[in-house]
């Protein structure tokens, strides 16, 4: 999970939380050709349906996260995510998280690899 997308869907998802009651919808049909691939992101620049669609189910990915930890454990997590150091030898924060899930986030991502979700 040290991937763009999961950066970009807690951007999207804390963006959701500052409207009462802020959610991820479940993103609509895929709209590239193939299987998704939220690995292959698309940058910010490319206006496009796929683009729009990968922010959506990068949103919608960590909506379901908060649904199994709790909106307050999911915001906690993100502050102590970004308030802990860069791991060495990294670039950027999340580069870490495979390495030393925090608490709670071990359970996000036991739920979303049992509902199926292939990061």
């Amino acid at each position: 999970f040290s991937d763009t997308w999961l950066g970009e869907g807690i951007a999207h998802w804390l963006g959701t939380q500052a409207v009462e009651g802020g959610v991820c919808p479940e993103p609509e049909p895929y709209p590239g050709t193939g299987s998704p691939d939220l690995d292959a992101w698309q940058p910010e620049e490319a206006a496009s349906a796929l683009r729009s669609w990968q922010a959506d189910a990068a949103c919608y990915i960590v909506d379901v996260g908060a649904d199994v930890i709790g909106v307050e454990a999911m915001l906690a997590l993100v502050r102590d995510l970004i308030d802990a150091p860069v791991p060495v030898g990294t670039s950027h924060w999340l580069d870490g998280v495979s390495r030393g899930l925090p608490e709670g986030l071990d359970r996000v991502v036991s739920a979303l690899e049992m509902a199926g979700v292939d990061h």
